[in-house]
């Protein structure tokens, strides 16, 4: 289930950026590392640095497709929690469409 809503929590995301940037190159380049590089640049062995990562899409997504248990050598805390997840999926698309909102209206068309 979560596989299949990542597509769907990214496109708002992507579109929000889009209004934001304007510019359909560097929009593509922002949303991409926003959603797939920047969770990378946050390790989870520090607490503020771990709520950084946890609240990325991709590390939201990762929380919720693991079938198995932390794997020997790597902490506990590396996966987001499910209902943090969840949150995760709702809170950036929701994000997203409020920006989309707050700019379309007062952006000179």
């Amino acid at each position: 289930m979560a596989s299949a809503l990542l597509a769907p929590v990214s496109a708002p995301i992507g579109l929000g950026l889009g209004f934001l940037i304007r510019h359909s190159a560097i929009t593509m380049v922002t949303t991409t590392s926003v959603l797939l590089l920047l969770p990378s640049f946050f390790a989870t062995n520090k607490p503020w640095s771990a709520a950084v990562n946890h609240a990325m899409p991709v590390s939201a997504w990762q929380g919720l497709t693991r079938t198995w248990g932390s794997p020997a050598g790597l902490p506990a805390d590396r996966y987001a929690p499910v209902a943090e997840a969840w949150a995760m999926y709702a809170v950036w698309p929701l994000i997203a469409v409020v920006l989309l909102l707050v700019v379309v209206q007062r952006r000179d068309v």
